[in-house]
């Protein structure tokens, strides 16, 4: 079973995906724009970049 299956989590409860990240060049990234475009792609949900935690959290916890 799956992570998010195992917590109720379905791909219609998934709106948004957030990266708490510092340094995008540490996973080979040059541009905030581009990773937010492939995390998207990749994923198919809104995504949030954010170097604080706290704020990704309240991004992603406003995010409608």
């Amino acid at each position: 079973m799956n992570c998010l299956t195992k917590n109720h989590l379905y791909h219609d409860d998934i709106k948004a995906i957030g990266l708490s990240i510092t340094d995008i060049s540490a996973i080979n990234y040059s541009e905030l724009a581009q990773l937010k475009t492939d995390l998207e792609s990749k994923f198919g949900f809104s995504a949030y970049i954010e170097q604080d935690h706290d704020n990704l959290v309240q991004s992603l916890i406003q995010y409608k």
